[in-house]
């Protein structure tokens, strides 16, 4: 007895501490003795089990095993349309070209329940979704909407564009490509075309320059990332690849741009021992000292001893920065509007005290009653030396500002008084004390 019974309601239920206790190499593989007779995988993946699927595949769980009917685990999977434990079993060699006793492929299988997720990861993984099964029906023909239909459809062009694109096969980019193709991102990594082309392992003769240069003018984005947070310059500094780390920096890219572990692209090619990659990204405003979320410069991380002791240099340089990336930060200043923060302090206090004297001026003004006026400019026509009348010196304390029978006229705001004259003079430290709540912008 080896606990058959118990390993498979383990992988039904998904009691990892059943599983841990009765698994064995040898009956890690077995099948139910009745109904389609499921090894514990099928039935794991039918059940969205994981954790035990993780825990069968390291214990040499069979990925092409097959059931009554000539179905695999992947089938399984994509017909409850678990994309997680579909991509498990990619990962440990699942074949996207399975078929049962009826030519049902996975891709027939996620098809027609309208898993469309789980269709792209198999199209991602060169599943054929022309092939036709037992009725002669292929996954488009079966899929249950024409939206779903048009999405298989379009899944598979892109994933043929991006492998044409990782492949550096110029003539069948010129005849995939397409507007509606060119958002394509891989289903695994989430990389896009113009990741693709970074991490095209062949120049083939200037293709891959030629094939990114395209790609741009048709309206890839430099900044696009994948599921890692990384750009294309990312993937192209790790792997060295000046044709396209020199196209990608010249027409703006991020040079300081994080990935999801706080890694430049500075560190990615430090890392991978690149030092004229490293070069050409100090040379357009890389920044030596950033630091990633593990505490790591791109010194500490250099593949090698000279190309770390260069970055430390670097790194200990003044903070003036490279030409280009100096004449790259002053066109955009010059191109973006200047800031209030940028404004000297000492400006803020002179314009916020101008406006307060203005107004405490008007205020004066307008407290004083029109008969003063009169008597003032009576006074400065023909009154030589004579004194101005009592009433002028009163500021109207008597009769209000709108005339008789109305309050009088308040007195003028803190720190400004009016002089014999009618003219308005300030209490400095008045004056002082007011604007001090008021300055501090």
């Amino acid at each position: 007895d080896y606990r058959k019974e118990e390993i498979l309601e383990a992988s039904r239920s998904g009691n990892e501490e059943i599983m841990r206790l009765y698994l064995t190499p040898i009956n890690v593989n077995c099948h139910a003795g009745d109904g389609r007779k499921s090894s514990p995988l099928h039935l794991a993946a039918g059940y969205n089990r994981t954790k035990i699927i993780r825990l069968l595949l390291q214990h040499g769980a069979d990925v092409h095993a097959k059931d009554k009917g000539g179905l695999v685990p992947l089938h399984n999977a994509c017909s409850y349309g678990h994309y997680e434990v579909a991509e498990l079993l990619l990962q440990a060699g699942a074949s996207v070209h399975a078929v049962d006793l009826w030519q049902f492929t996975p891709l027939h299988e996620a098809a027609s329940k309208g898993r469309a997720e789980v269709c792209a990861l198999l199209l991602a993984h060169s599943a054929d979704p022309f092939h036709a099964n037992c009725h002669g029906k292929t996954p488009a023909d079966l899929a249950p909407t024409p939206d779903l239909r048009d999405r298989l459809m379009r899944d598979y062009k892109g994933c043929c564009l991006y492998n044409a694109v990782l492949g550096a096969d110029s003539a069948s980019v010129k005849k995939l490509i397409t507007p509606d193709l060119l958002n394509y991102r891989h289903p695994v990594s989430g990389d896009s075309l113009l990741h693709a082309c970074a991490a095209c392992a062949t120049p083939a003769g200037g293709k891959r320059r030629q094939i990114g240069e395209s790609l741009l003018r048709k309206g890839c984005q430099l900044g696009d990332k994948n599921r890692q947070l990384q750009t294309p310059l990312h993937v192209a500094a790790s792997r060295g690849h000046m044709d396209v780390l020199e196209l990608l920096l010249k027409l703006g890219a991020k040079p300081n741009s994080p990935d999801r572990s706080g890694h430049t692209p500075l560190h990615a090619a430090a890392g991978a021992g690149h030092t004229a990659a490293c070069r050409l990204l100090l040379a357009y405003g890389a920044d030596p000292t950033v630091h990633s979320l593990d505490g790591h410069s791109a010194d500490s991380v250099a593949a090698e001893p000279a190309l770390a002791a260069l970055l430390a240099q670097e790194a200990c340089r003044p903070t003036a920065a490279p030409i280009v990336a100096a004449a790259a930060a002053t066109a955009a200043a010059a191109a973006s509007p200047p800031s209030l923060a940028a404004v000297p302090h000492h400006y803020c206090t002179a314009a916020a005290a101008f406006f307060l004297v203005v107004r405490f001026c008007l205020v004066a003004h307008f407290a004083a009653r029109p008969s003063d006026v009169a008597t003032d400019a009576a006074s400065s026509a023909g009154a030589g030396n004579s004194q101005p009348s009592r009433l002028a010196t009163t500021r109207g304390s008597q009769i209000g500002r709108f005339g008789p029978g109305h309050p009088p006229s308040p007195r003028p705001s803190r720190g400004c008084e009016l002089s014999r004259s009618g003219r308005p003079t300030f209490d400095t430290a008045a004056l002082c004390r007011r604007l001090q709540p008021t300055v501090g912008c």
